[in-house]
């Protein structure tokens, strides 16, 4: 029997079951008939539908997996089969007046990544109905969208279901504010079955702020997400949204619902999507701030919630912020929500908000010919531009940019160069290049003292050292000629500003040169992260500061038990410092010998940008690796000439530079593997395998740009490593012995 045809007997068995109750409770039962989808074209551009890259079948069904590697076998009905084994008995199927939707072809189509697939549409009451399911590939999730289009002239009301069976008896539920019954406060539940081979499974619903809520059941294996009455207004579209997560770890799933990225896994819809689904709240939001967009017109919302939908005329808005009066120009500007304290929030397209107040302005929206509505920005609780082309939906990448406390994002000019500022942290004062940053953030909130975080990943703690303007000194005192009164000149006195505190010096792109204060800082953000560079030098300090870069000093002597030694710094792979015992300090060399001593040097030379050097005195270094430890440079000529031996002509001399290479011992990893991309076949399958000798798992070697081409010699060539063997020109290769003999053919391999 075909997997699909159980699955229909398992869901007339569950319509047979949930029959039963209904009618003890005086419910109208449920039918067991489908309604199936027609065959479509592909969607419109623009619509709420994915784009058709791709065709799906459900024979059987579709998989996915998702981030957590959790199975999602989709079936013709847009629902899940078992999931991973045993999360579902079929779940997420959709019910429509007591009919399931359905593909009546068994067939779908799917988006570019591949990541959703769509069926649709079904017809009902006058309804095209459609089914989105994601599976996302970064987390262990997966996403149902139900789109009910209503193109008739009249509202339409259903009764929709979501129904959902697990693959044994539910034991256990539990709602994201703690109850075992889902309420009015709740959003998400989870679920934890009779069996421990049950997988335990996630169910989001809905979501503060929603303009409906479903009412949940759970019974016996099955749980009921229930949405009566829904009504669909005449030529309108409305969308159901929800999540299901599988997890083994139910207090995963606890955690998710504690706080759940509503807006990070809904990201990727567009606002005529977001728009649409009236079971969750999604805002857009840029910087922070929440605004609800609309693609029709400019949408105001009064303080009450009232809309009010037409076109904002205002140029600009003169604002007092915290860093100045400002005149705010229009045209990169989204909206304003109101914020704190009845703060006005302004956010811009390039993610840029800034906060004041503005006194006496009002919003200007015209109604066309109904005329011009004059409303004081303090009465509306948020207004924004429609959607379009010049004011998309995306925040733009903000680039250089400072955090306000107050909330506000502004960007940092760095058309000159970035800003530097004058550090002061565990080893002395440094000046500090921004350009070199990934972040400056407070060790907490409204501390003085900053982490600044480094692109490489260096971290380091201090605070700003603000230099206070010199003051003046007074004019001297004139004495006058001998014998005449001193006659007091008069200076006109003019208004002394108040004292401004000495603070640090930015440049902003939307007001210039402008002061702040540390303690107003939220963060200062100046590149994305890097990816981790496992082959830098790792120093620990004793606060807890980590520096990665590279030692600059070549050589330092230990004076040991057994007399002094000279250390080449490139050969040491970790030197352990005790605290309060610089002659216990511990050194690893790259063979594996052990030495323990006194470093006779103060401070030992590191840096972490290129061409820069910080002096790291002895007793505040608590550790440092250096994972690229080398051999000395005699032994590393050795091992360069023995692996371009590996790639000589003679069989008998690659065997010699193998076995020389493995007896050398695991410190001349480093060595061998950049040979792994080296141009010669031989060399680096020689490397692999000599590298799994010693131990070390290859990476994969990276092959050339194009094959080699060895030619005919003789007659006979040697098959030493393994590997396809193409013959170009319908040449022959017989294999005896060993010996491959070639007839006037190249070969590629």
């Amino acid at each position: 029997m075909k997997k699909h045809k159980f699955t229909e007997m398992v869901c007339v068995a569950l319509v047979i079951v949930v029959v039963i109750p209904g009618m003890l409770l005086g419910r109208k039962p449920i039918s067991i008939t489908s309604i199936s989808s027609v065959p479509s074209t592909p969607p419109p551009k623009g619509s709420v539908h994915i784009k058709n890259h791709g065709s799906v079948s459900f024979n059987s069904y579709h998989i996915m997996t998702d981030g957590g590697g959790y199975r999602w076998d989709l079936q013709y009905y847009g629902n899940v089969y078992r999931g991973t084994p045993y999360a579902y008995s079929g779940g997420m199927y959709c019910h429509i007046n007591g009919s399931n939707v359905r593909s009546g072809t068994r067939t779908g189509w799917r988006n570019k990544a591949g990541d959703e697939i769509e069926i649709g549409p079904a017809n009902k009451n006058g309804l095209k109905i459609y089914r989105r399911v994601k599976v996302y590939k970064d987390r262990p999730l997966a996403r149902w969208l139900d789109i009910f289009e209503n193109p008739t002239a009249k509202p339409v009301t259903v009764n929709v279901r979501m129904y959902t069976c697990t693959n044994y008896t539910i034991r256990q539920t539990l709602t994201n504010t703690g109850q075992a019954k889902f309420g009015p406060k709740d959003m998400a539940f989870r679920t934890i079955t009779s069996s421990s081979n049950g997988i335990p499974t996630l169910h989001v619903v809905t979501s503060k702020g929603a303009k409906i809520r479903p009412a949940v059941q759970t019974q016996s294996n099955t749980i009921y997400v229930n949405y009566n009455s829904l009504t669909i207004p005449a030529g309108k579209t409305i969308i159901l949204c929800h999540f299901e997560s599988q997890n083994r770890s139910a207090d995963v799933h606890s955690k998710m619902m504690a706080k759940f990225p509503l807006r990070d896994v809904m990201k990727d819809l567009p606002m005529a999507v977001r728009s649409r689904i009236v079971n969750m709240k999604v805002s857009s939001s840029f910087g922070g701030v929440d605004l609800e967009r609309l693609e029709t017109g400019d949408n105001v919302l009064l303080g009450n919630d009232d809309p009010i939908v037409g076109e904002i005329l205002n140029k600009s808005f003169h604002v007092s912020t915290v860093i100045g009066p400002m005149d705010l120009k229009c045209d990169n500007l989204v909206g304003m929500a109101i914020g704190a304290n009845d703060t006005l929030k302004f956010a811009f397209i390039d993610g840029q908000v800034i906060s004041g107040t503005a006194p006496g302005a009002k919003l200007e929206v015209s109604l066309g010919d109904n005329g011009v509505l004059h409303i004081p920005l303090e009465k509306t609780r948020q207004w924004s531009y429609r959607v379009s082309p010049t004011r998309p939906d995306e925040i733009q990448p903000l680039g250089a940019s400072l955090t306000l406390v107050s909330g506000d994002h502004l960007a940092i000019d760095t058309s000159d160069d970035y800003p530097r500022f004058k550090f002061r942290w565990a080893c002395g004062d440094i000046d500090l290049d921004t350009k070199q940053l990934q972040e400056i953030i407070p060790t907490s909130k409204g501390s003085s003292k900053f982490n600044a975080v480094f692109k490489n990943g260096t971290k380091i703690s201090g605070s700003f050292i603000i230099e206070t303007p010199p003051v003046e000194p007074p004019s001297p005192v004139v004495e006058p000629p001998e014998g005449q009164t001193p006659v007091a000149p008069v200076v006109p006195v003019a208004p002394q500003a108040p004292a401004i505190p000495a603070g640090l010096t930015l440049r902003l792109k939307a007001h210039g040169e402008i002061n702040i204060q540390p303690n107003q800082i939220a963060a200062m953000s100046f590149a994305e992260p890097a990816a981790p560079d496992g082959t830098l030098t790792k120093v620990v300090l004793a606060g807890g500061d980590e520096l990665l870069g590279e030692m600059t000093d070549e050589k330092f002597s230990l004076t040991t038990s057994f007399g002094q030694a000279d250390v080449a710094v490139v050969q040491v792979k970790s030197i352990a410092f005790k605290t309060g015992s610089p002659d216990q300090t511990v050194l690893k060399m790259w063979n594996g010998s052990t030495m323990k001593g006194k470093i006779n040097l103060d401070q030992l030379g590191f840096a972490v940008t290129p061409g820069g050097r910080w002096g790291l005195p002895l007793d505040k270094i608590k550790l440092i690796t250096c994972p690229q430890a080398l051999p000395p440079r005699a032994l590393r000529l050795r091992v360069a000439k023995l692996i371009i031996q590996l790639g000589a002509e003679n069989y008998k001399d690659r065997q010699t530079a193998a076995a020389a290479l493995v007896a050398m011992g695991k410190g001349i990893v480093p060595l061998l593997k950049p040979a792994l991309s080296n141009d010669d076949a031989e060399v680096r399958q020689r490397i692999e395998a000599i590298l799994e000798q010693l131990g070390v798992k290859a990476p994969s070697a990276s092959s050339p740009s194009s094959p080699r081409h060895i030619h005919q010699l003789n007659g006979q060539w040697q098959l030493e490593q393994g590997g396809q063997l193409i013959i170009n020109g319908g040449g022959v290769v017989n294999l005896n012995g060993g010996v491959i003999n070639v007839n006037n053919a190249p070969v590629n391999w």
